[in-house]
């Protein structure tokens, strides 16, 4: 499984709460193509702003079979309510409680929160070495309760 984490801002001009609306239903939208080639699945969310500077308005995970398939629906997204420095990733998804948790987990139609921590790699890290850290280390401190 490939995980496609996508950074979005804002165009210029546009309201926060104008994006907070289009953002989801701009996420959406693209998910019209051949069943073979679109997201599993989708997480969308904006940025809380007020707390803390963040450098992005908003951000998207989707879950793809295969990378051929994120490349190909790649190719076929539509215009976005985005400045031109939307930037993606992808990655291997890895599910710390194993596949067959996460499957219940999305079946079960129950009201879900995902708590996301990204991490940037550290000057002088190779990027084997940071892989490496991150599979073996995160989340593995134990639950963290969720502040009210």
């Amino acid at each position: 499984m490939i995980k496609r984490f996508r950074f979005v801002n804002r165009r210029e001009g546009m309201s926060v709460a104008d994006f907070a609306e289009a953002w989801p239903e701009a996420v959406a939208s693209v998910q019209d193509g051949p069943a073979d080639m679109r997201a599993l699945r989708a997480v969308v969310c904006t940025t809380l702003h007020g707390v803390e500077a963040a450098p992005h308005d908003g951000l998207s995970i989707e879950w793809f079979a295969s990378l051929t398939a994120l490349r190909r629906f790649a190719a076929q997204e539509r215009a976005l309510p985005l400045t031109p420095s939307d930037a993606w990733f992808g990655a291997y998804a890895r599910v710390r409680r194993g596949p067959d948790w996460l499957t219940r987990r999305w079946a079960s139609g129950a009201v879900k929160l995902k708590h996301m921590a990204l991490a940037r790699r550290a000057e002088g890290l190779s990027a084997a070495e940071f892989s490496e850290r991150w599979r073996n280390r995160a989340g593995s401190a134990g639950a963290t309760p969720i502040p009210e």
